[in-house]
């Protein structure tokens, strides 16, 4: 079976069936479809195509450093709450909710003491190629929590299990 072959020319940049046809079933319909015509010129669309490019990068830098500028923001509003003991405030016609989330990790080096720990301790269903980091903490918050009731079946966290707290805000529209 005889390939199509396609000469460019190079006064237009454009690509230009031969007169070689491709016999494979279906080729026919696949040559409609790709059809050149000579005198169309690709320039307009690469142009087209580069500047999308070019303006999706920078909008991408934009969103970055907006990203970047709303979470100090975010983390000097959490101080500032902290420091006067405020949980809520009320301003600019939204509440401002100050939220503190446990948050518990376990290096690489660990995982397997942490399978067989949820394993140990009912929680084996969380253990999928690995285990989300999420629902690791929400097991670890479970766990304190029966820990400071005094639940004798409650033994102490590992070792292993790193904890610390992540402060964020909630905005929501001031009632």
């Amino acid at each position: 079976m005889e390939q199509e072959k396609t000469a460019v020319p190079a006064e237009i940049g454009t690509a230009v069936p031969d007169e070689t046809k491709d016999t494979r079933p279906g080729s026919t319909e696949l040559e409609k479809m790709f059809e050149v015509d000579e005198a169309f010129n690709f320039s307009a669309s690469v142009e087209k195509f580069l500047d999308a490019e070019k303006r999706l990068a920078e909008a991408e830098d934009r969103a970055s450093e907006a990203k970047r500028i709303k979470e100090q923001a975010e983390a000097e509003l959490v101080l500032r709450m902290g420091e006067q003991g405020l949980d809520t405030i009320k301003l600019l016609g939204y509440s401002f909710s100050r939220k503190e989330t446990l948050r518990a990790s376990v290096l690489k080096e660990n995982q397997e003491q942490q399978f067989d720990w949820l394993q140990e301790i009912g929680h084996g269903d969380a253990i999928k190629p690995t285990v989300h980091p999420s629902t690791f903490s929400s097991i670890v918050k479970e766990r304190l929590s029966l820990i400071e009731a005094k639940q004798a079946e409650a033994d102490p966290l590992p070792d292993w299990v790193k904890i610390y707290t992540q402060w964020s805000i909630q905005k929501r529209r001031a009632a």
